[in-house]
């Protein structure tokens, strides 16, 4: 079966989907018209990111996106007020982390 966007969301209507046909034209699939608790679960796990190449990698990507982000707004405003505000900003999100 096809995951799509309009099989994925629960049915709402709370009746029976059985005759009913889809805004698209289609009848409803097999795996639709099963209650809720036993349709088939799109799941999409991620693995643990275990190399330690990868995880270097992954924040050298992300201090140089940081870097570049807060060095391009500097660039625009040229203010101190600006630099302190970003600073701030940057601080709380990492404590909020």
């Amino acid at each position: 079966m096809a995951f799509t966007v309009s099989n994925l969301r629960p049915d709402r209507s709370g009746g029976d989907r059985r005759g009913k046909q889809e805004p698209n034209g289609a009848k409803p699939t097999d795996a639709e018209l099963l209650p809720l608790p036993n349709r088939p679960r799109a799941t999409f796990a991620m693995k643990d990111l275990t190399s330690s190449t990868a995880i270097w990698t992954k924040g050298v990507l992300f201090l140089f996106l940081g870097t570049a982000a807060g060095a391009i707004l500097l660039l625009e405003t040229r203010s101190l007020r600006s630099a302190v505000l970003l600073a701030i900003t940057v601080w709380a999100f990492c404590r909020a982390y």
